[in-house]
């Protein structure tokens, strides 16, 4: 699905994976609830120096994108009402840095904005110097070719070993459930989300990637959409008509069932562009993501969704 405003100075509210990298879940404590949420602030500063993780993750990008000057902190407290914004549009039309704002009044999660704003940082965060290459990679695999003699043979062999990487694998384990909030302790109002115009119709959390699947098939899509948070526990997707996950919605109503629906902040760039690229509906956007990361791309368990008694997400693919 493609997203217009993927780009530029669109927010990523990234503390929900960023800020329990370093809080790894610990095997004998299973406590759930408010009171096992971390300071994810300090988490993040902890996270730009985590030598564990890949260099294809977002922290990593952060971290990469730091140390060549390429993002700035900013300690003082800032208002997500229209404050944020402001800023981020002087910076944005400055051609100025990444920016990580520390303290978001109202939460105690980071906010990464402007991360992607730069050509020059889109092509770091998918791993080549310019993004033609990228293009050049897709319309060199796309290309179908006769075989011929030994050399022929090995080229179209090398062509499909660009695919081993491409497939998505299940792990046991992940950083992102560190933190488990269900019943009267889901509380939107934790996540730094933003309000960037007087008009606006109210806060929107940017740069979620929405997972949902067919009912009747199974086939799954990844698309970037506005979330528009309604309540303290109540949000709204912003589902154009053509987009995939629309089109699962309208098919799960006329079953009478509920869709599912997972969302999930501080995905790795490959994974985020993947989201709001213009795929065709029967390309997979983790498959997609996992070709240009060349790497697969690590998806936990079952994912715990939205039920009739609104329990936060668990665990997102």
């Amino acid at each position: 699905d493609h997203h217009p405003q993927c780009a530029g100075n669109a927010a990523d509210c990234c503390g929900r994976s960023l800020g329990a990298i370093n809080n790894r879940p610990d095997p004998e404590d299973d406590r759930e609830g408010i009171d096992q949420h971390p300071h994810h602030a300090a988490s993040l500063r902890a996270t730009c120096d985590d030598g564990e993780v890949s260099d294809r993750d977002l922290p990593s990008f952060l971290a990469d994108l730091e140390r060549s000057g390429d993002l700035r902190r900013i300690a003082a407290s800032v208002d997500p009402d229209r404050e944020v914004a402001e800023i981020v549009s002087r910076v944005v039309a400055s051609g100025g840095p990444a920016l990580l704002f520390e303290a978001v009044n109202g939460s105690s999660i980071p906010l990464a904005i402007n991360v992607f704003g730069t050509r020059e940082r889109m092509a770091r965060a998918l791993g080549v110097h310019d993004l033609d290459q990228i293009g050049a990679r897709i319309a060199e695999l796309l290309v179908p070719e006769l075989t011929q003699g030994v050399g022929g043979l090995k080229e179209a062999l090398g062509k499909v070993l660009q695919l081993r990487s491409a497939p998505p694998k299940q792990v046991s384990r992940a950083a992102v459930q560190h933190t488990v909030l269900k019943g009267s302790d889901v509380n939107l109002d934790l996540l730094p989300g933003i309000r960037q115009w007087p008009d606006d119709a109210g806060v929107f959390l940017n740069l979620g990637l929405t997972h949902t699947k067919h009912p009747e098939t199974g086939d799954r899509n990844l698309g970037m959409y506005r979330l528009q948070k309604h309540g303290r526990n109540t949000m709204g997707l912003h589902w154009q008509i053509h987009k995939d996950s629309n089109a699962h919605h309208a098919v799960a109503e006329r079953l009478g069932q509920r869709l599912p629906v997972a969302i999930a902040f501080g995905c790795p760039p490959a994974v985020t562009y993947s989201a709001s690229a213009p795929l065709p509906s029967e390309i997979d956007e983790y498959l997609f993501a996992g070709f240009l990361a060349d790497e697969r791309i690590e998806q936990i368990g079952r994912a715990h969704v939205w039920n009739s008694s609104h329990e936060w997400i668990s665990r997102m693919p």
